[in-house]
């Protein structure tokens, strides 16, 4: 995928980026999560192309999360999946109404090195959570924050 008229870089900066725990690159299955909080947000997410392409052109899937009653989910492009959240964030729940259409996509180089480089982001909620004695497996899609904005070549997609 290119951007017509653009460069070589891309801007891509999804709200929740995630990739499989894994040492090969193959096994990745990045995914990108943007998170809406109004309809305003939503639309003006919407109307930049280029913003939905790049996160396209970073992940197999994407998707878009926002709380029940911000739009309705054939309002959101057909690519992209949608997760609803019915209820507040801590008593509601958050369910997937329409899965994002899955494409094999390879990491460029350049951002599977600087994902490889990069240290996860951790809190006090995973500290607690290993306190009770629940720590998941080894296979579970394991998300990561991470400290770099590491360039997009589009040249080598």
């Amino acid at each position: 995928m290119h951007l017509q008229g653009k460069g070589p870089w891309r801007l891509a900066r999804p709200d929740v980026f995630s990739v499989r725990r894994t040492s090969v690159e193959d096994y990745l299955q990045p995914m990108v999560h943007e998170v809406k909080v109004s309809r305003a947000d939503l639309l003006s997410d919407l109307r930049d192309a280029a913003k939905r392409e790049s996160y396209q052109w970073l992940s197999c899937e994407t998707y878009y999360v926002l709380p029940s009653g911000v739009a309705e989910p054939q309002e959101i492009p057909e690519a992209f999946g949608v997760w609803l959240l019915s209820g507040t964030i801590e008593t509601g729940t958050l369910d997937v109404v329409r899965p994002a259409r899955h494409v094999t996509r390879k990491l460029p180089f350049s951002v599977w090195m600087a994902l490889a480089k990069a240290v996860p982001v951790t809190s006090d909620h995973e500290a607690r959570q290993r306190e009770l004695g629940d720590t998941g497996t080894q296979n579970e899609l394991e998300a990561y924050t991470i400290h770099a904005d590491p360039p997009c070549d589009a040249g080598s997609a």
